[in-house]
């Protein structure tokens, strides 16, 4: 005896597995698809900023450190062991400067004096040194006065020491020696160690 249809449990399993088969076949193409996609988008991103972005931060740690660097000079050390260096900052602030400290002492009835001191910084790195001093003395209707001047060429640094305190270094080619003094800015004033006390002087610009 031939059937015409097959039994109800053989058609069951053949419309389990022809579904099974179209399951299969779209899950395939969904997996293919997420291979192609992920495939595009790593290709894409291994052109992306973020590399980028570490070189620039590369890059801008680099110049940073030169730019440090390249606020001071190498350190230098003279014949009495004072250990230096150039700071290129504090001397861009005291080039073409003149510094300028005025003096009066008001003796009353016995007299008076009054001094002026003088620095001048030019650009190139040469100094004036300039001094002044006038006395007057009154003794009992007698008086006189004196008066004394110095003056002085040479070069001057502005520097670093290696304690990290700013000074002022001039070498004098009067007297070939070479000083070191201790100094504080205050905007449109200085302060300098000078005779183991602080002075305060005025900065002036000028075409130096």
């Amino acid at each position: 005896m031939i059937l015409d249809t097959p039994p109800k449990e053989l058609r069951k399993q053949w419309n389990d597995s022809f579904i099974f088969e179209i399951l299969k076949s779209t899950a395939m193409k969904k997996i293919q698809l997420l291979i192609i996609a992920s495939a595009f988008l790593l290709s894409c991103g291994s052109d992306e900023v973020p590399s980028a972005k570490d070189d620039t931060k590369t890059k801008t740690t680099t110049v940073n450190e030169n730019k440090k660097d390249n606020k001071f000079g190498s350190w230098e050390q003279d014949n009495e062991g004072n250990k230096y260096r150039e700071d290129y900052e504090l001397k861009e602030m005291l080039s073409g400067f003149e510094l300028v400290k005025y003096t009066r002492i008001d003796g009353g009835q016995f007299g008076g004096g009054s001094s002026t001191t003088k620095f001048t910084l030019c650009s190139d790195g040469s100094m004036k040194f300039y001094h002044q001093s006038l006395t007057s003395v009154s003794v009992e209707g007698a008086g006189g006065s004196s008066s004394s001047e110095d003056d002085d060429n040479g070069t001057w640094k502005a520097v670093e020491s290696a304690d990290g305190y700013k000074l002022l270094m001039t070498t004098s080619t009067k007297y070939g020696v070479t000083g070191f003094m201790e100094l504080k800015l205050l905007g449109s004033k200085i302060q300098i160690v000078r005779f183991n006390e602080w002075q305060e002087f005025l900065m002036k610009k000028i075409d130096c």
